[in-house]
């Protein structure tokens, strides 16, 4: 089946897409070349559990981060450092115990909307701009 000038068919692992960098550049990549970028660790997509009992600080690796454990006073959170990979990704992190003071860090980086204190089982998003290097509060 052809749409416009498009061809339409069911996609498989060999499909090729059409894709372009951040200047612009179109390139092609398989259906299979973008399951191994999210899988091989870059961007890593699968949920990170970390307990958090006696942990004042941590750096996160995954785009879903849950912290378990006990109520702690203060907590650092670190992201990734500006990068212009990173533009547009989004990082959830979640506690089921409040954090009274939270610290956000992003080497080269700002937040923008970043709470003061984590609230027990609520989350909060924050989505990489890196044309001002922010990470923006989102949903």
């Amino acid at each position: 089946m052809k749409i416009n000038s498009y061809n339409n068919s069911t996609p498989t692992t060999s499909t090729t897409l059409i894709g372009s960098n951040s200047t612009g550049e179109t390139f092609n990549f398989t259906v299979q070349s973008v399951f191994d970028l999210i899988y091989s660790g870059v961007l890593n997509v699968n949920p990170s559990v970390i307990a958090t009992n006696g942990l004042t600080s941590t750096t996160i690796t995954s785009t879903n981060t849950y912290f378990t454990g006990t109520t702690g006073a203060s907590f650092a959170i670190t992201f990734p450092a500006a990068n212009s990979n990173l533009n547009g990704i989004k990082y959830t992190v979640m506690s089921t115990a409040a954090r009274a003071t939270t610290t956000w860090i992003s080497t080269s980086a700002t937040f923008v909307g970043a709470p003061a204190a984590l609230v027990a089982n609520t989350p909060v998003c924050f989505q990489y701009n890196h044309s001002n290097t922010t990470w923006y509060i989102s949903l």
